[in-house]
């Protein structure tokens, strides 16, 4: 008899354009629109655009200051 593999919730260090968007609750051209402004943090690799977990965390808390104005 085996002993079954255990599942390990490895975080997530890129998200994709869609889990952008699903993260943050917004559309996609949201988050297209964002990165295109520089205020949204990106890398393309190879033909793939990804958010850093680091830049979404960066933004959003961005974000958080300016409505605390």
């Amino acid at each position: 008899m085996t002993t079954p593999t255990p599942v390990v919730d490895v975080p997530h260090l890129a998200f994709s354009i869609d889990e952008t968007a699903r993260q943050l609750g917004v559309g996609r051209t949201t988050v297209v629109t964002e990165i295109s402004s520089g205020r949204l943090k990106s890398a393309k690799i190879r033909s793939r655009r990804v958010v850093p977990a680091s830049a979404l965390d960066a933004y959003l808390a961005e974000r958080v200051a300016e409505a605390g104005q």
